[in-house]
């Protein structure tokens, strides 16, 4: 509520203040776990969006995957691995 006074009378005025919520969190697509053959190369596509409309930018917080467009597995290697990687 608002009030003005000139000294002998007041008048005043409620106002309502309707909030947006704006710069919400981007969304990252889950993605299914990848499999690929010992010494070939693997290749994926990160997905996500971003509620207000504003560019997606992907981080690999991984060392191996920061510098590298692609993962390779070691050749000649017996036996299945598992890796995680965290991208932001």
């Amino acid at each position: 509520t608002f009030i003005a006074s000139d000294g002998n009378a007041t008048s005043s005025e409620t106002i309502k203040l309707h909030v947006l919520n704006v710069n919400q969190a981007p969304q990252i697509v889950p993605m299914a776990t990848q499999s690929g053959r010992e010494g070939a190369e693997m290749h994926f596509t990160l997905l996500g969006g971003d509620p207000d409309q504003d560019s997606v930018q992907f981080t690999a917080l991984s060392p191996l995957l920061a510098r590298k467009s692609a993962w390779r597995s070691k050749e000649n290697f017996d036996g299945a691995s598992v890796s995680a990687y965290t991208f932001a």
